[in-house]
């Protein structure tokens, strides 16, 4: 396995940017990081002045190119691997909705046989939402499929997963929700909140019980009243939350993302973009989690309704967007897109920023920020010329 040494780039740090660095790569790790590294055999790589960012992690997406998560096939997850990676999205969490019982068993279990298996973006567990939803918030998901809680019911989901299960999302107020974040807890398993009608003290209860994440926040929750404040208005004051947004310009305008990060701050915001099969495909009316939607114009709608059914824009687009329409620095932007994510899951120890020790997954960008290169490991991907 060969040395890798990519000179004179601009670091995008977690907090800052370093001005022309190198990024020395050993057996697939970043071995060295500074100015004037030596190398020795190293193939040399010139970044001319452009950015080395991390590699994006989403821990929310359904899907990409016609393939969703909920209907796998190992091909198919493949293809998401492979395209993905090829719009900045390094590594994410296969994420699948509210499903009858023996579809979302037989989903976890292909989505585990087929980690370790990619060429592309690399699948590091499993996201599910539902199906412990409210159904008064439910958007897009399957309403057949929601169900309340049952003690023990975990252990089943947990074993058809062999044990990748990394976030469970649920509406804690509905009856076994706080049970459910016990038993998540108990097995190291993220809890998080979504397609919730939680009140604001119905939400301090479950952040009291471990409660670590709130999805897609704002969207399919209870709104903020000055009377009522509700859940959202607890995931942006309790520091101890991590919070979802979905920055593609759709889902949330961007007065409310340049909010939530000043209430937040830069260790707390998550960007995810709650894909489904529409990224990367034509314009059209598709099923996607049971309902048929309307593909177009950048976004994912329920046909004959303006109600979103997730996103058809890559995580990537959503880091552009906060770029280019919020004061949010570049280096908080891709923190929110890489090293938040990566410690939810609690990853961070080999992903999610530059720094010595951990995995090479890295981005080149220009200065428009358009991928140039993309690094997984010791394989470079080559996007622009």
């Amino acid at each position: 396995m060969g040395d890798y040494l990519i000179q004179g780039g601009r670091l995008i740090l977690p907090d800052t940017i370093y001005e022309d660095g190198d990024v020395l790569i050993r057996n697939g790790k970043i071995a060295g990081i500074g100015r004037g590294i030596d190398g020795k055999n190293a193939e040399r790589v010139n970044a001319g002045e452009n950015f080395i960012a991390p590699g994006l992690i989403d821990i929310h997406i359904h899907g990409a190119m016609g393939v969703m998560s909920e209907s796998p096939t190992r091909e198919g997850l493949l293809d998401i691997s492979v395209s993905l990676a090829k719009m900045g999205t390094l590594a994410f969490l296969s994420t699948i909705g509210a499903m009858p019982e023996d579809l979302t068993l037989k989903a976890l279990s292909i989505i585990s046989d087929t980690m370790g298996t990619e060429e592309g973006a690399e699948i590091l567990g499993i996201h599910m939402v539902g199906p412990y939803l409210n159904p008064n918030r439910a958007g897009a998901q399957m309403q057949g499929a929601i169900r309340n809680y049952k003690s023990g019911e975990l252990k089943k989901y947990i074993d058809a997963s062999s044990n990748n299960l990394r976030i469970m999302s649920l509406a804690p107020e509905i009856e076994g929700g706080i049970m459910l974040i016990d038993e998540l807890i108990e097995n190291g398993i993220v809890s998080a909140a979504v397609h919730t009608d939680a009140t604001f003290e119905e939400a301090i209860n479950a952040i009291n019980h471990g409660l670590r994440l709130t999805c897609h926040t704002f969207n399919a929750m209870r709104p903020i009243h000055h009377r009522e404040p509700g859940i959202i208005s607890a995931a942006l004051i309790f520091d101890t939350l991590f919070c979802e947004f979905i920055a593609d310009g759709f889902h949330l305008s961007f007065p409310i993302l340049e909010m939530a990060y000043r209430m937040k701050g830069p260790y707390r915001m998550v960007l995810v973009s709650d894909a489904v099969g529409a990224l990367g495909i034509p314009p059209g009316e598709y099923d996607y989690f049971g309902v048929t939607c309307l593909v177009g114009e950048g976004k994912v709608t329920i046909s004959g309704t303006d109600h979103l059914a997730g996103s058809a824009s890559p995580l990537f687009f959503g880091v552009r967007n906060l770029y280019e329409k919020t004061s949010i620095g570049l280096p908080h932007i891709f923190r929110a897109a890489s090293l938040n994510p990566a410690t939810v899951i609690g990853i961070d120890d080999r992903l999610g920023s530059i720094t010595v020790g951990k995995d090479a997954n890295l981005l080149i960008l220009d200065n428009n920020l358009d991928i140039i290169s993309a690094w997984i490991g010791e394989k470079n991907i080559r996007l622009k010329n």
